[in-house]
């Protein structure tokens, strides 16, 4: 059983320019034996011309059946304010979230606790801003699924390049360039584009690939 227990948005009088070089924490594990959150399942919603985040489900971890969750989901939106969403679920388990926006950037994070825990320190929407301006300012990208590709002739085995994922401090558009190395020594270019931070389909498939890869990410005009 799961309920949306509130929504906050908090904008900031001064506009302050946010930041971070880590990738989305999806999952901000609790010490101490407490239950866990990650998303699972999420999207870029087709009705946003450019940007936005749809949020579809995620999963809790639970040792205890019994005791209800409580899930904190902060959300970065395009004007430079932090969205907080809260839900409850008895238990470990599927959450659906459905929270959807052409104004989220794509940077998000989630923490969970017992909902009984009086001493959880949930971080307020100010915390989380500052912890996102620590970051840096520059955008990253890495490979996230990366798998050997075996479609190949006589005991060949190259490589399928699946997804990556693109991080950028407040939503902005950026250029990925990858080079892959062929077995040759030599290298083959891709080119790809993004609006926010998220995933992105590489869909790179090829026999005379080594796997041994290098990438280049700019801000796009």
């Amino acid at each position: 059983m799961q309920t949306v227990i509130n929504t906050l948005t908090i904008i900031p009088i001064l506009f302050i320019s946010l930041f971070t070089v880590d990738y989305n924490t999806t999952s901000i594990a609790a010490q101490g034996g407490r239950p866990t959150f990650t998303v699972i399942k999420q999207d870029v919603p087709k009705a946003c011309p450019l940007g936005g985040l749809h949020l579809i489900e995620g999963i809790v971890r639970s040792a205890n059946p019994d005791e209800y969750v409580d899930i904190y989901i902060y959300l970065q939106n395009y004007n430079g304010s932090w969205t907080k969403q809260v839900f409850k679920r008895k238990g470990g388990g599927v959450v659906k979230l459905d929270l959807s926006s052409c104004d989220y950037t794509g940077n998000y994070y989630a923490l969970a606790d017992y909902a009984y825990n009086s001493g959880k320190k949930m971080p307020s929407v100010e915390q989380v801003k500052a912890k996102h301006e620590e970051k840096g300012k520059n955008p990253k990208f890495r490979v996230t699924e990366k798998y050997p590709f075996k479609e190949c002739e006589g005991d060949a085995i190259g490589t399928y390049f699946k997804q990556g994922e693109v991080f950028t401090p407040k939503g902005q558009k950026v250029e990925v360039t990858m080079y892959l190395q062929k077995a040759d020594g030599s290298w083959r270019k891709k080119h790809y584009k993004k609006v926010g931070s998220g995933f992105i389909p590489l869909e790179i498939k090829g026999c005379d690939l080594n796997g041994v890869y290098k990438s280049r990410i700019v801000y796009a005009n």
